[in-house]
């Protein structure tokens, strides 16, 4: 019997050079040039040129008329699926509605991938100086905004508490925005997700804190009770700084 350790799978190269392709047309959040994806891919232009072609007619890709590529709409087709696997859409978007009315501040619905943050739904405020977001809808979970520590919370936690922790953080992932988060599950104790309010650090004062986590509690008291999980009641929650905001 052979003592060595199993050999690491390979992936198959052809597929990871267009998943690559894909992946710094998302954090570019703009279409490129060919020459400028392949400098930012490391890849040949020959051997680009080819993957952008089978991306381009399996509409992975679009080509628009100034010669830059950007992605396509089974791109678009794929994340609406990954959202819809979800079945939250319909309890979820009306609670963000009523956030951004409540508080006057753009709202988000964030869910735990692996080791990342996944933004599954968002809207903006109204005002001309609101929190933005942008293509991008991953983070890492060790970025230490509220959100992070909201999906983080262990089951243990959310058993055993006895109030809403609503986390707070200031000028993470983003300088200029700070972030309420509050976690959301359901009735079988599982974490589906994180309910955020984000603004501009300047109107986050201390009193705005509070009004924004009243309301935060408030909306998210309101999607549990539709998932069947349990109320803390009103009122009832902490406010806990995220870890990087700890002097």
């Amino acid at each position: 019997m052979s003592t060595h350790p199993p050999r690491k799978t390979q992936g198959i190269q052809a597929v990871e050079r267009a998943l690559t392709i894909l992946d710094t047309l998302i954090a570019a959040n703009k279409p490129m040039r060919l020459i400028d994806l392949a400098n930012a891919v490391q890849m040949s232009t020959p051997t680009i040129l080819r993957n952008v072609v089978s991306l381009e007619k399996h509409n992975y890709l679009r080509r628009l008329e100034d010669g830059r590529y950007q992605l396509g709409a089974r791109a678009l087709e794929m994340g609406e699926r990954y959202k819809r696997s979800f079945d939250l859409e319909s309890h979820v978007l009306p609670v963000l509605e009523r956030v951004c009315n409540a508080t006057g501040e753009s709202s988000s619905f964030n869910v735990r991938e692996g080791s990342r943050r996944v933004c599954l739904f968002k809207l903006e405020s109204s005002q001309q100086l609101r929190a933005g977001f942008g293509v991008v809808a991953e983070n890492d979970l060790r970025d230490g905004t509220s959100t992070a520590q909201a999906l983080c919370i262990s089951p243990e936690e959310l058993e055993n508490n006895r109030f809403r922790v609503i986390f707070v953080s200031q000028g993470l992932n983003v300088e200029d925005l700070a972030s309420l988060s509050t976690p959301i599950y359901r009735r079988s104790g599982e974490l589906i997700g994180a309910l955020t309010v984000i603004c501009p650090i300047s109107r986050f004062t201390p009193a705005r804190q509070e009004r924004l986590a009243e309301a935060l509690h408030q909306h998210a008291e309101d999607l549990s009770g539709t998932l069947g999980a349990q109320r803390f009641g009103k009122n009832n929650y902490s406010l806990v700084p995220s870890i990087s905001d700890i002097p």
